[in-house]
């Protein structure tokens, strides 16, 4: 994927969220080696949070295959565990906040892996970002959140956001931010066909308007 390419896209910069373990079925880690692959040979910019265990390194060694352009912002304590991984250009933060700070500001959009504690933190760090700049400034876009819900993975967590939906804590159309997809070739296509559409009109299909 040549670089203009690459440029031309609203939506080039991907913020991928999954877990630092690999999980108890190898199904989830050949999940992540086919997105770090899509990724990677789309020519896509990957933005994750510097580790080179689990899901989050396999998404990581799959893209680096292909050149891919890779950002990573790593805290010690996580990176003393797993190592550095080739390739990657690593910023070195100082604690969860700043790293969140840091995902939310360098990407246009989040693909979400199966994971655990920390990347349904990051999950919904996005989406309240999300929900938030609605108030802000409406006519900025938000950013696509692409959830991989492998195996029916994420199906209990979108059961209590529609308990929440039915208590009045969450409005419907807030859902609309969340796109979820089967898998992740699914994921690849659904991004692909996002970038398709000019801008303004994927601005909208993003709020649900």
């Amino acid at each position: 994927m040549s670089e203009i390419v690459s440029l031309s896209r609203h939506t080039n910069r991907i913020l991928v969220c999954c877990g630092a373990r690999t999980g108890n079925s190898p199904d989830f880690m050949a999940q992540a080696d086919a997105l770090g692959d899509g990724l990677g040979r789309a020519g896509y910019t990957i933005v994750y949070g510097g580790g080179n265990g689990g899901l989050m390194g396999a998404v990581c060694r799959a893209a680096t295959v292909h050149g891919a352009t890779i950002h990573g912002y790593g805290l010690d304590a996580f990176l003393k565990m797993d190592g550095l991984l080739p390739g990657v250009t690593l910023e070195r933060v100082a604690d969860l906040f700043i790293r969140k700070e840091k995902f939310l500001l360098s990407c246009d959009a989040g693909i979400i892996l199966p994971g655990g504690i920390g990347t349904l933190d990051e999950l919904a760090e996005i989406a309240a970002a999300n929900d938030l700049q609605c108030y802000v400034d409406g006519d900025v876009p938000l950013k696509p959140i692409i959830v991989v819900n492998y195996q029916g993975f994420y199906d209990h967590l979108f059961k209590q956001l529609e308990t929440s939906i039915k208590h009045g804590f969450v409005h419907e159309n807030q859902m609309r931010m969340f796109h979820l997809v089967p898998d992740a070739a699914a994921a690849m296509t659904l991004l692909d066909d996002y970038n398709k559409a000019p801008a303004t009109l994927a601005a909208t299909l993003a709020k649900g308007t």
